[in-house]
């Protein structure tokens, strides 16, 4: 299915970038194709790139970006405008990803980051005290540098019992907000980056709780049974948010609305709370919390958990050595919780 759909787009738009095509196939449906997971899409396109059927080029813009596209192997001139065109774009939406002259800080990370701290800041009153309220990255945690480097929020969650049987608890929720295109699977090296650091945190403080959050665009399902077997907890936002500042040039509303358009990447224009990720931090990860801090501790101490952490946010590391290491980590999972582990399988890492 997913050859047939990505030969459909490949007619249909004639030029394309990866991103471009998972935001088309997997976030929504195209055509009468069902969504289908990015996973079937990096298949189905190198099957075709590999019979010729799909071109890749790998060109300089005229403002001096790279971009890299796959192309239809037919129609030549046809073809070439498409490609240009979806240069054009895309470019421009790289220039959003970047800080720079004209955008500082970048529009698209800093978009959901500050979106991630207004809505922290208007769940404050169930509970949550504010690393640093003002916002900016959180380098400092119990009097001592963040291990790995800066968080990009953090938070102490004091949960009180309405009985009063038990006395609060204090859960210190470590946040990372990944504003990417790309999906989260269990494999993803981004994810290492928040889960490497909070591992560290928990064996330095091993008397403290801890949850690490991650706040992401798209999750894989697997993720999800991933996060909930070692502590973590996810946010799924289902678009990526724009500081509306790209608005402040000429023809800045054209511009954002070309790009949203014509590559299908379901921006939203946005630095400010949102009400769904204030109900995450005020319902839904309250409820898990003290499940979620007791796996995490468990995880976090197995001997072999902060070397395989590690290792996963190398990014440098081949596909063998991430496999094996996936592999690993699911096994150290299994020993601590007990439960069967089904996301280090190698159609996952």
């Amino acid at each position: 299915m997913a050859l047939e759909a990505v030969r459909a787009f490949a007619a249909s738009e004639r030029a394309f970038t990866v991103m471009e095509l998972e935001a088309r196939l997997s976030d929504v449906q195209f055509q009468d194709f069902p969504s289908i997971l990015p996973h079937h899409l990096t298949t189905a396109r190198q099957r075709m790139q590999a019979r010729g059927e799909l071109l890749y080029s790998f060109e300089r813009t005229r403002g001096g970006s790279h971009v890299a596209l796959l192309t239809a192997a037919d129609k030549p001139k046809v073809t070439a405008r498409a490609a240009a065109r979806k240069r054009l774009l895309y470019t421009r939406y790289l220039g959003w990803t970047q800080a720079s002259a004209e955008w500082n800080p970048a529009p698209v990370p800093a978009g959901l980051e500050m979106v991630v701290h207004a809505s922290l800041r208007e769940a404050a009153p169930w509970g949550y005290g504010l690393v640093k309220p003002e916002g900016g990255e959180v380098r400092q945690l119990f009097g001592a540098a963040v291990p790995g480097g800066p968080m990009d929020n953090a938070a102490h969650l004091t949960k009180v019992d309405p009985t009063m049987s038990v006395p609060p608890q204090t859960t210190t929720v470590l946040v990372e907000a990944k504003n990417l295109r790309q999906w989260i699977y269990p494999r993803t090296q981004e994810m290492y980056q928040l889960l490497s650091k909070a591992v560290s945190l928990q064996v330095r403080h091993p008397e403290a709780r801890f949850v690490p959050v991650l706040v992401c665009r798209r999750i894989n399902r697997i993720t999800g049974t991933m996060a909930r077997q070692i502590g973590a907890h996810l946010i799924e936002t289902k678009t990526q948010y724009v500081r509306p500042t790209v608005l402040n040039v000429d023809d800045g509303q054209r511009k954002f609305d070309e790009v949203n358009a014509e590559l299908g990447f379901n921006l939203t224009l946005s630095d400010g709370a949102n009400r769904n990720m204030r109900d995450q931090f005020t319902k839904t990860l309250p409820a898990r919390i003290d499940d979620a801090a007791e796996r995490w501790h468990a995880f976090a101490h197995h001997p072999e958990v902060p070397d395989l952490v590690a290792r996963l946010r190398d990014d440098e590391i081949d596909a063998g050595l991430r496999r094996y290491t996936m592999a690993e980590l699911g096994s150290a999972v299994e020993e601590v919780t007990g439960e069967t582990v089904r996301w280090a399988g190698s159609e996952f890492s």
